[in-house]
């Protein structure tokens, strides 16, 4: 039971990470992700000295292992926090 818990959890958060990460502008694939790893890493350059450097960092960590597993909702989603750490707005390539 607890179990079926779970799944119903993370697919209801897939579903509205998804609906997020469809407003931004960035597909939900390989090329949203890798368009969205250079802006986070560039915004990380950019803002060494930013109080939220550590969120928006652990945020790229995230982002990086969810895509690189395959799971390119989540990794858009976690890229899209780190931006937002930074106060960063997402562009489009």
């Amino acid at each position: 039971m607890s179990f079926n818990k779970s799944v119903a959890v993370v697919v209801l958060a897939s579903s509205m990470l998804t609906a997020s990460s469809g407003l931004a502008g960035e597909p939900a694939n390989t090329i949203g992700c890798l368009h969205l790893s250079k802006q986070v890493a560039s915004a990380l350059e950019a803002n060494q000295q930013s109080p939220n450097y550590k969120a928006a960092a652990d945020e790229q960590s995230a982002g990086r292992t969810y895509c690189q597993s395959g799971v390119y909702t989540l990794g858009v989603a976690h890229y899209e926090k780190a931006l937002s750490y930074l106060g960063q707005q997402i562009t489009r390539n």
